[in-house]
């Protein structure tokens, strides 16, 4: 996690750059394990989600998630969440892991949710209720929403770019996708008129884009994850320079790797630029 600081400096020297965001995975095994000492080495102002390895104890990713979310907030949001800015669900102590940010210069709202506990099998009512409240809101107040969460869509087609390991992805979602009512609340919001940029994802630890089969208008970035051991090179360099920047011009969502850029097989991807009015990638190298 002391690779954080490196973000940091980068934001640093380019003041545009609005936020550090962690879409989650904090730890490396579970909960209770002090992976490079979370407490005192986590950057305070980076804006972090649950992610599956923080949601258990026992270190079993796979299988049911025995992490309460109070557990997670108290150790993962609490600390730190004071220097977010962000605006927090009543009660948010209780473990509610999920919040908003709106940057009123640029009309955008960022909903960055707790999908580890609102997951393909497990449904959370009250942060899909909080969720439909936020993205209506978000209308009235004629905000454009990306949401950030740790999973992501079940079902997701591959799109024709540089920005993916190949044309489709297989994976075993089981419980590791965000619950449908979290993405029928958004379908919702897209028919009341509400413009929908992106999901921003990790979990996969690679290059993901397109849109799920079952929700066609909602686009999918997951980008490749920093790591301290060589991962995807063939050149046993470090990942640990591995950033995405996301930025947005207009109507478009402009995404650019800062740092290693080359998987396993020598892929490079670079950027990848998708309009969000017209749901198309115009741009990928």
């Amino acid at each position: 996690v002391s690779n954080c600081y490196m973000y940091k400096t980068y934001m640093n020297a380019h003041p545009l750059c609005r936020d550090i965001i962690h879409t989650g995975d904090i730890v490396d095994l579970n909960l209770n394990s002090n992976d490079g000492g979370v407490q005192t080495k986590w950057l305070p102002n980076m804006i972090t989600m649950i992610g599956n390895h923080d949601a258990t104890k026992t270190g079993d990713v796979g299988q049911a998630l025995d992490a309460t979310a109070k557990e997670c907030y108290d150790k993962f949001i609490a600390p730190y969440i004071a220097n977010w800015g962000v605006v927090q669900p009543s009660n948010a102590s209780d473990g509610k892991c999920y919040f908003y940010k709106d940057y009123e210069d640029v009309n955008i709202r960022l909903i960055c949710l707790d999908s580890p506990h609102c997951n393909g099998n497990t449904n959370d009512e009250p942060q899909v209720e909080w969720l439909s409240n936020v993205l209506s809101n978000a209308i009235s107040e004629g905000y454009k929403v990306i949401v950030a969460q740790h999973y992501p869509l079940a079902g997701l087609v591959a799109s024709n770019s540089t920005w993916n390991p190949s044309s489709a992805i297989n994976f075993p979602y089981g419980i590791f996708t965000p619950n449908k009512a979290i993405l029928d609340a958004i379908d919702a919001f897209i028919d009341a008129g509400g413009v929908f940029i992106t999901h921003i994802c990790g979990h996969y630890h690679n290059d993901v884009s397109g849109f799920s089969q079952d929700y066609p208008r909602q686009f999918v970035v997951s980008a490749r994850c920093a790591k301290v051991y060589n991962v995807w090179g063939t050149d046993n360099a470090y990942t640990k320079t591995c950033a995405t920047l996301y930025a947005i011009r207009g109507n478009y969502l402009i995404v650019k790797r800062i740092g290693r850029n080359f998987d396993s097989t020598d892929k490079k991807a670079n950027s990848l630029v998708y309009d969000y009015v017209r749901r198309v990638i115009t741009f990928s190298d």
